[in-house]
């Protein structure tokens, strides 16, 4: 598909000028012998794999590491998104597929999101397949569900969703019904994180619930605002919660990989869960 190259091509190009510690380096591109996309190498883990492993074990993790996780990512995200070209006019990055699969999470701590348009520049394919995969409408905001415009506050929606998953490591769409998911989504009749565990902490339940608004004019209006918001959580839950202490609590979840976690000098202390460098809780029955 000649289009679908040509988009591929540009695309590769303009995500080629992003460089944030948060977003996976596009370090080459081209189409010979065929279209292709170089990035980094993040030795480590998804946030994807260790949601899996949460899941299969019945835990859940501290909320502070939620917290850092998405802060990181809505970090890279908020930069993306306020990306100019060098005449000064933005360049309208939207991600399209923030997703547990695409957030690497580094043998140091570091938090990257990764695979930037790929998304949108498969749109056009996407649409002329028979539906649209469920595992993509379970992070889709509602405006790109229905086939409506999209601007970064998509992003932001799916930021969302992924923070209420990673709090409550099960899925807020429906994976097996496609037609569920979409009433779910254009209903918007989410239900908040503190209604499935009492002990969500009121500031991530409203950020959650606020990034997860149906209309875009009333969603958390950028990922630098979620990003502000779950960082004034860390700043009052768990002062100097890093890379490091991430990397205490995931690496006993995914031992096969070989973490570098520093070493711990002051713990960070979660006020309802204790030190954030125990593994993660048991689930609730």
């Amino acid at each position: 598909d000649p289009t679908l190259r040509a988009r591929f091509l540009s695309e590769a190009r303009i995500n080629a000028r992003l460089e944030h510690p948060n977003i996976t380096q596009v370090l080459d591109f081209g189409e010979s012998p065929e279209p292709y996309l170089a990035l980094e190498y993040i030795e480590g883990t998804t946030v994807a794999r260790v949601l899996k492993v949460c899941a299969e074990s019945q835990q859940r993790l501290p909320h502070a590491v939620a917290a850092f996780i998405l802060a990181e990512v809505a970090t890279g995200l908020d930069y993306a998104h306020r990306r100019k070209d060098d005449a000064g006019n933005p360049l309208l990055i939207v991600h399209r597929d923030v997703s547990p699969q695409n957030v690497l999470i580094s043998t140091e701590g570091g938090v990257k999101i990764s695979d930037f348009g790929i998304a949108r520049a498969a749109d056009n394919q996407l649409r002329t397949q028979q539906g649209i995969a469920v595992g993509k409408l379970a992070y889709m905001a509602p405006e790109q569900a229905s086939g409506g415009a999209v601007d970064w506050r998509a992003d932001v929606f799916a930021l969302g969703v992924l923070l209420w998953e990673t709090l409550l490591v099960r899925p807020l769409i429906p994976r097996n019904d496609s037609n569920a998911a979409i009433q779910l989504l254009l209903s918007g009749r989410f239900e908040p994180p503190s209604r499935v565990d009492p002990r969500i902490p009121p500031q991530l339940d409203a950020a959650v619930m606020e990034a997860l608004q149906v209309d875009p004019n009333r969603r958390t209006q950028s990922a630098g605002i979620l990003a502000q918001q779950l960082r004034g959580y860390l700043h009052a839950a768990a002062p100097g919660f890093d890379g490091g202490a991430l990397v205490r609590v995931i690496g006993p979840l995914v031992p096969d990989v070989a973490w570098q976690a520093p070493t711990q000098t002051t713990p960070a202390v979660h006020p309802s869960l204790g030190d954030v460098s125990e593994p993660a809780t048991r689930m609730a029955a």
